[in-house]
């Protein structure tokens, strides 16, 4: 399973389309709420979560690349309590942890600069 987010006015091909599993997906989407909620409704906030096709104009993924990249320094700390809560280890010792990476970050940021706006798929 996975987050496909599309671009709605694409500006650049980078801006069509942005993918991550769940497993990248969830940190980023952590992220985004945790530097954006203040310019995000609450259906935004918990269409974040979820392929809904949520929409996110194109002026709010301006902001939001904006603020990805004003906090870029901040962000791993503001994910890994995110991280915590997400990571399990299963009965048979067998641990998972759902990653994030800057440069995923970084390529989330160019997409949604160049996206018209987008929607969570």
């Amino acid at each position: 399973m996975g987050f496909d987010i599309e671009g709605i006015a694409s500006t650049e091909a980078v801006g069509e389309y942005f993918r991550n599993n769940v497993w990248w997906w969830r940190p980023m989407a952590g992220a985004i709420e945790s530097t954006c909620s203040d310019l995000l409704t609450e259906k935004q906030k918990q269409g974040l979560y979820y392929n809904d096709g949520v929409e996110f104009e194109d002026e709010l993924a301006i902001n939001i690349a904006g603020r990805l990249e004003e906090n870029m320094d901040k962000l791993e700390v503001y994910v890994r309590p995110i991280q915590e809560q997400l990571n399990f280890k299963t009965s048979k010792g067998v641990e998972f942890e759902y990653p994030f990476s800057i440069e995923n970050v970084k390529a989330f940021i160019e997409f949604a600069r160049h996206s018209g706006g987008f929607k969570i798929w």
